[in-house]
């Protein structure tokens, strides 16, 4: 490519979207939902041949329901085909010059195009979707916090028409090895895929693969030998368990999504699930900010909110990833012998499954996944909201706390859930009687007061009435409620504001222009660095060898 004759040509654009995974392509999805254009610049042609996700949590469930695609993903098999296509492929590099990209009004950004022509996009936000080893978040002058953990492993994703009938016990999900990694049963039926860490220094190239893949699946034993019809991918992975020192640039132009801000391991199912989430939470304050009614605060809360919640989700993830130290070290201790018919082989299988049903499930928590409790400035919380809820790691408790998600609930007729009902963007739920009383009138009274003062605001709320619901009313607590676009509470009460100025005020703080009277932003308090410590040295993964 001769760059000394390429010529330069100059786009505008309100919001450039770095990285074309399924974080970046969420963000663009979701603006576009909201009637907001954005530019998404991808370097890759063709989507990953294997699986980098295996779990598809609750909370990414509703989120899909939201969007109207949920039931057509269920409907699915594998990921997006390989003939996928995109209208415009770019391979970026972000503005490599001296000085942050963070400190100047708007970000310019500099990308080759697939014909060679090199194009700058002038925008007022930059969003980086562009995985770990983020080009936006280096460019932007963002640390991350945390560093992969010293151990390779080597993955084998393969095809197996014997092993899929040969499953004694079904269809399984993950299944472990003490002595030689673990296998991943995928949703096509007969594909698989085999892990297990390997030595520094060991030569990848003289691994073969099918010996490497009966070795995983003989466990303790001999290696287990099948047919394997296909080996469609062979790499090479780290642990990662590192979160950026903050979302959102200084100068709040720039901000990071995705595995561009937190890196995990895949235990508890934090990674990707996390990333849908934040695809909507910058989708939505984007929107308001490029509209107009988004103020100075609201980006800002997006690191607010979202981060303290992945340090939150890390901290669960290491333990997670301790569940199967008690099993390696059955293995280090007793060895084939853990497995034999006799008392000492006994007393070692009594011992695991007591472990195991000591913790239970590693995909049922609840707490973690649907009762993320957000704190902010743009949360409106009033003495009148009274105390939080107790909050649990593995159970959830249904709320309308501010900052808190919305509780899915069945309406009457058993088919709509109250997230159904709920509007693109911004949602006031009410619920009333179906007499014609003074209360019932009040409350449509209240809620076309609340609206018309919004619109005059510029903010898009939808308003719900929900009649004779005494059972969804009942959970969610409160008369009135207003739900934010990512289905988390902005606002609530008995009532709306009984001015007009009162209803102007809810709006203000919501909406980022006014920080709630008594927010008080704490220092997060989080025991990452010593679980990081603790993390690289567990030794809670085996090295295997070839």
């Amino acid at each position: 490519m001769d760059h000394a004759n390429m010529t330069r040509v100059v786009h505008q654009a309100e919001i450039v979207i770095v990285g074309g995974g399924p974080v970046g392509m969420l963000t663009a999805l979701h603006l576009s939902r909201f009637g907001t254009s954005c530019l998404l610049a991808e370097r890759n042609v063709e989507t990953t041949r294997w699986p980098k996700m295996d779990w598809t949590n609750p909370r990414s469930m509703e989120l899909f329901r939201m969007m109207g695609v949920g039931d057509e993903y269920r409907n699915l098999v594998g990921a997006v085909g390989p003939d996928f296509q995109m209208d415009s492929i770019f391979y970026y590099s972000c503005n490599p010059g001296s000085e942050p990209i963070a400190r100047w009004g708007e970000v310019e950004s500099v990308y080759v195009d697939t014909e060679g022509q090199e194009r700058v996009v002038h925008s007022r936000y930059l969003v980086g979707a562009d995985g770990g080893s983020s080009g936006v978040r280096k460019n932007a002058g963002i640390k991350m916090l945390g560093a992969p953990i010293p151990v390779r492993l080597f993955l084998v994703h393969f095809r197996s028409q014997e092993l899929a009938e040969k499953r004694p016990f079904g269809r399984f999900w993950h299944m472990f090895s003490p002595a030689h990694g673990y296998v991943i049963d995928q949703e096509e039926g007969d594909i698989f895929t085999a892990h297990m860490g390997v030595d520094e220094d060991q030569d990848i190239k003289a691994i073969d693969p099918r010996e490497w893949v009966y070795r995983v699946l003989g466990g303790v034993g001999e290696p287990y030998r099948f047919k394997i019809d296909e080996i469609q991918v062979t790499s090479t992975w780290r642990i990662n368990f590192a979160i950026a020192e903050r979302y959102v640039s200084t100068g709040g132009r720039v901000v990071l999504g995705g595995d561009a801000c937190h890196r995990n391991p895949p235990h508890g199912g934090y990674g990707l699930n996390s990333g849908i989430e934040d695809a909507l939470h910058i989708a939505w304050r984007l929107s308001a900010l490029v509209k107009g009614y988004g103020g100075p605060y609201l980006l800002q809360s997006y690191d607010s909110e979202q981060r303290p919640i992945m340090l939150q989700r890390l901290e669960r993830c290491f333990e997670h990833f301790k569940v199967p130290a008690p099993f390696q070290k059955a293995f280090v201790d007793h060895g084939s012998g853990m497995g034999a018919d006799d008392e000492v082989g006994r007393s070692v299988r009594a011992t695991i499954k007591a472990h195991l049903d000591a913790i239970g499930s590693e995909v049922l928590d609840y707490g973690i996944e649907l009762d993320s409790r957000y704190k902010s400035s743009i949360i409106h919380l009033t003495a009148a909201d009274g105390p939080e809820p107790a909050w649990s790691k593995k159970s959830y408790t249904p709320s309308t706390f501010p900052g808190s998600r919305v509780p899915h609930v069945f309406l009457k007729n058993r088919k709509t859930s109250t997230l159904d009902t709920l509007g693109m963007q911004w949602t006031l739920v009410a619920f009333t009687g179906s007499d014609s009383s003074e209360d019932s009138h009040a409350v449509w009274t209240q809620t076309k007061t609340f609206v018309a003062i919004a619109v005059e605001q510029g903010v898009p709320v939808h308003s719900v009435i929900l009649i004779d619901e005494d059972r969804a009313r009942g959970i969610w607590g409160s008369d009135f409620v207003l739900v934010r676009a990512d289905a988390h509470v902005a606002w609530r009460g008995a009532r709306v504001p009984d001015t007009k100025e009162g209803i102007r005020q809810v709006l203000r703080v919501v909406t980022g222009w006014e920080v709630c009277e008594g927010y008080v932003q704490k220092e997060i308090q989080s025991d990452f660095e010593l679980l990081q410590g603790e993390f690289l040295h567990s030794g809670a993964i085996g090295v295997g060898e070839a």
